[in-house]
């Protein structure tokens, strides 16, 4: 066994939380690419089954599609007799597929720990497993939502990427939400919550922040192998996407394909406790939604192109970086990581990423939250979206 699949071994072994769904001898061909979807109380999977069927794509022999149909224990015995419903209906729906169908389930969830963050590890440890029996540690795993639609291109894109030489081993996929059937107080709430999220990204590239990716759970692949190096998927309730790729993203590990080849629906939802779902539906019920101040990312920005900057140290801070920011970042513990920096690190550019890491998408957030109310108040969304 060569050592790259040993690391596949070691994670089942070590991290994987349930046995194996799919046997061997169920596994037909070589998979270059699993797509993994998670999926409770959802009434349009077929669609986005029939959506990715539908790509333009030969060699389908070399895709599988692992689908989690999960429901919460506490609820009522409906979710659960509808989820086994679905299930009978993916096992008689599968044979029109031209890839291989793995239907997984119907699994009871514990209302504490079962969020979609263990329904993608569980799915995603699947994919690994997969992998591991034919020895193919470069395998694609691919995540996607059961309220999603994908372009006619989506796989052939995304291996494309792989593909190239200089691919990363994790990549954010480009989307855009769809509207249709939707009412018009779901459609404005789309909009809101979209323009927040593509703003937010936008500002952090206006002003070089080198972590800025999009993070969401329906639009990231990611190799088997630096998949089980990096641990695995963690089991979040929510946000779950957002701490396993900047993961990658902090190592320089995180791509990105701009093209929009992922659709999601802009609905409401209450499955999971923040996100886009839980967004629209109190955007829907009335609550004024803002987005993060632009001065704020660029002062959070400027200020972590100036501590990454060995030079700089010893100097007086510039009055660029504001005593709110830096009471916050000290308080963070800036002064400790660069202290451990300048003992680990012999040069200016590893001194750099070392430093960087700690200015982190995450020390970002709750930075803008800290800024919100010490006076760099939430930016207005405009009225007239398009």
């Amino acid at each position: 066994m060569d050592k790259e699949n040993f690391v596949l071994q070691r994670y089942i072994e070590k991290q994987a939380i349930a046995t194996a769904f799919v046997s061997n001898s169920e596994i037909l061909n070589t998979k270059k690419l699993i797509v993994v979807i998670p999926s409770r109380n959802e009434t349009a999977l077929l669609d986005t089954l029939i959506s990715l069927s539908q790509n333009n794509f030969e060699d389908w022999d070399t895709i599988a599609v692992l689908c989690l149909i999960n429901f919460e224990e506490h609820i009522t015995n409906s979710n659960e007799i509808d989820s086994k419903q679905l299930i009978d209906t993916l096992h008689e729906f599968k044979a029109k597929l031209p890839f291989q169908l793995f239907p997984i389930g119907p699994i009871a969830m514990d209302q504490k720990t079962g969020g979609v963050g263990k329904a993608r590890k569980l799915l995603m440890d699947e994919a690994v497993r997969i992998f591991f029996s034919q020895s193919n540690w470069n395998g694609i795993i691919v995540n996607l939502d059961a309220d999603c639609l994908v372009a006619n291109n989506y796989l052939t894109i995304i291996l494309g990427y792989y593909n190239q030489s200089n691919a990363k081993p994790a990549v954010c996929l480009g989307f855009k939400h769809r509207y249709e059937f939707l009412s018009q107080a779901e459609i404005q709430a789309g909009k809101i919550y979209e323009y927040h999220l593509l703003r937010y990204i936008e500002l952090q590239k206006k002003y070089n922040y080198p972590f800025a990716f999009q993070t969401l759970g329906s639009c990231f692949a990611v190799r088997a192998l630096e998949y089980c190096q990096q641990g695995g998927m963690n089991q979040r309730k929510a946000g779950e996407d957002f701490y396993f790729l900047h993961k990658f993203s902090i190592l320089d590990q995180l791509g990105e394909i701009s093209v929009e080849i992922v659709l999601p629906l802009a609905r409401s939802s209450d499955r999971v406790p923040f996100g886009t779902g839980k967004a629209i539906s109190q955007i829907i019920q009335g609550k004024k939604w803002t987005t993060y101040n632009e001065e704020a990312i660029q002062l959070f920005i400027q200020a972590s192109q100036w501590h990454s900057t060995q030079e700089n140290i010893n100097l007086i801070k510039p009055s660029y970086i504001p005593d709110a920011l830096l009471r916050f970042l000290i308080d963070s513990g800036l002064e400790t990581e660069i202290t451990r920096c300048l003992r680990n690190t012999s040069n200016q550019d590893n001194f750099r990423k070392q430093v960087l890491r700690f200015f982190s998408p995450f020390i970002l957030m709750k930075w803008l939250h800290f800024a919100r109310e010490n006076g760099y108040p939430d930016d207005e969304i405009p009225l007239n979206l398009n």
